[in-house]
């Protein structure tokens, strides 16, 4: 009685532990069959959510998102580092959307994380990443605008010294928040091209870059295209 009692309760932490550490390929293929949807994985979701996301065409039904963080006050459904990504198995994931999280992580790390986005995409999957764009706030900076106002965001005022360095205001509070790295439409997408995406797409919109990369070599049209969906300006 005593094994058969121990039994369950190490069933009962694992089923916890891949609940909140992972996700299982038999639940993707379930709900890929039986609704005809797709997987998303919100890497570095923060405080943020599917209605957060910054390309429509991932916020609707067809789409389940699956949020990860290093932070376990955002709540993500798998706590975990995008750098060492293990709660997610290989190829599990139709998509990985990635908003301002790269720009946090030092030149070195950067292509060991995009590896780990690779990884668990599905063969014909896609990544789609949201970055600040670090040429237009080096113009302003040029002009000695270091403190004018770049733009205006949910949280206020940003200025290029933000973009730059990180936003003030959550430096504060959370030194984590730091920008170590930074990208220009050039620079990303050759990130993107070095970690194994052979059509990439980036466009500068407003005062962000945004990037497409597809696991499979598409055509220039289609590849534009397909950015005009995922990126309606």
């Amino acid at each position: 009685m005593a094994l058969a009692r121990l039994a369950e309760r190490v069933a009962g932490w694992l089923d916890h532990w891949r609940g909140t550490h992972g996700i299982s390929l038999a639940q993707h293929e379930v709900f890929r069959r039986e609704g005809g949807g797709r997987l998303l994985l919100h890497a570095g979701c923060g405080g943020y959510r599917k209605k957060d996301i910054l390309s429509p065409p991932l916020r609707s039904a067809r789409w389940r998102e699956i949020r990860l963080d290093i932070d376990p006050t955002a709540q993500p459904d798998i706590l975990g580092d995008v750098l060492d990504m293990r709660g997610v198995p290989d190829g599990a994931v139709d998509a990985v959307y990635s908003a301002h999280m790269i720009e946090h992580l030092p030149y070195h790390d950067v292509p060991r994380a995009l590896s780990e986005m690779t990884r668990v995409l599905a063969p014909d999957g896609l990544l789609v990443a949201v970055a600040p764009d670090l040429q237009q706030a080096a113009r302003m900076i040029a002009d000695g605008r270091l403190f004018d106002l770049f733009y205006e965001s949910a949280a206020g005022p940003v200025t290029p010294y933000d973009v730059v360095f990180g936003y003030r205001p959550y430096l504060r509070e959370h030194p984590y928040m730091a920008h170590r790295g930074g990208f220009t439409a050039d620079s990303l997408a050759a990130a993107l091209r070095e970690a194994g995406f052979p059509s990439v797409a980036v466009r500068a919109i407003r005062l962000d870059l945004y990037a497409l990369a597809s696991r499979v070599s598409l055509d220039d049209n289609e590849l534009q295209r397909q950015a005009d969906v995922f990126f309606p300006e």
